[in-house]
């Protein structure tokens, strides 16, 4: 049975309600109630019993709770004093096991191929921390992780990856949701990038004699092929972004872009640096003032407008042209 994440939150309030000792022997209405409040939304009846059977039965999940309907008392509670299904699923050693684990991968986060996943190591490692000294439904009150809903695409990873590994040819229908179009390709995997909670796959095309960026949410009819491939020696993948801010990539030379920040955001720019490449150029009480070597990309022009009146491009002109021409019809939106 696949556990998800959702399956999972459903059992942790169903199991914190029978453990509510202001309010014990919960009847199925005020579970239902309990999950609509904390869940946002109302469940059904047939989900809670589920639910039930699956915390009191289901292997894989580990639990065998000892759920009871108390028909004198009229509502559920656990026959063995004390158990909740936060104490019993992970032990001392298997906490061992995943704070070695998370910390192996903390070892290798510098590494360009696991850069990626570095923010998913660091929260791996502030939950084990916290988890030493205050309970999960404790944790969730007072700090809330970012968490990517739909991932759509996911189910792809494990196949391109390993078509990668063994340089196998893949082939899936790709929909371009901007002709409304849904074409067939057959390319050479070779890289997987995240970029804001999405993945991509880069690839070479023999068609096309270039390389192509696919968001994985728009593939689908994904095969495999026994076909292999010989990749390219000059690809190295990092270099292949070294000048990109998002994913586009390009075959020109980059160019310097030169921005200048007020005082307000000026403060967090030098802090959270927008590329490697980032240098500050001069750094005044009323203006700050960086300079990137970058492409010119989608990616920094919708960057670029986020900030709106905090930032000024320099350089070069021809950002600088787009970013008012943007801004013009921007206006226009509104009269």
């Amino acid at each position: 049975m696949p556990i998800t994440k959702s399956a999972l939150r459903r059992y942790r309030i169903i199991d914190a309600a029978i453990n509510n000792k202001q309010k014990p022997f919960p009847t199925k209405t005020e579970l239902l109630d309990k999950l609509a409040e904390k869940l946002g939304q109302p469940i059904s009846e047939s989900t809670l019993d589920k639910d039930i059977y699956d915390m009191k039965n289901e292997l894989e999940l580990g639990y065998d709770a000892p759920i009871q309907f108390n028909k004198a008392k009229g509502g559920y509670q656990y026959t063995e004093v004390g158990y909740s299904i936060s104490k019993f699923p992970v032990t001392d050693s298997d906490m061992e096991a995943i704070r070695f684990a998370a910390d192996t991968l903390e070892q290798y986060s510098d590494i360009p191929l696991f850069k990626q996943f570095r923010e998913a190591i660091t929260k791996i490692n502030v939950k084990l921390k916290m988890n030493e000294s205050v309970d999960e439904e404790e944790i969730e009150k007072v700090v809330m992780f970012e968490y990517a809903e739909n991932l759509s695409g996911v189910e792809w990873l494990r196949e391109l990856l390993s078509a990668i590994n063994n340089r196998q040819q893949v082939k899936f229908a790709y929909e371009n949701i901007y002709k409304g179009q849904t074409k067939s390709y057959v390319v050479h995997p070779y890289l997987l990038k995240e970029f804001r909670n999405r993945w991509y796959l880069i690839s070479w095309s023999s068609e096309r004699k270039d390389f192509l960026t696919f968001g994985l949410d728009r593939v689908s009819k994904l095969e495999v092929l026994r076909d292999s491939f010989v990749k390219k020696k000059d690809f190295k993948p990092e270099l292949f972004f070294k000048h990109s801010i998002g994913i586009t990539e390009f075959d020109r030379k980059p160019v310097d872009v030169v921005l200048d920040f007020d005082p307000m955001i000026g403060k967090l720019i030098k802090t959270q640096m927008i590329h490697p490449s980032q240098k500050v150029v001069s750094d005044k009480a009323n203006v700050l003032k960086i300079k990137l070597h970058v492409f010119i990309t989608e990616e920094l022009i919708q960057l670029i407008l986020g900030w709106g009146q905090h930032v000024t491009v320099s350089k070069p002109k021809e950002l600088r042209d787009e970013i008012c021409l943007r801004l013009k019809k921007m206006l226009g939106n509104y009269k």
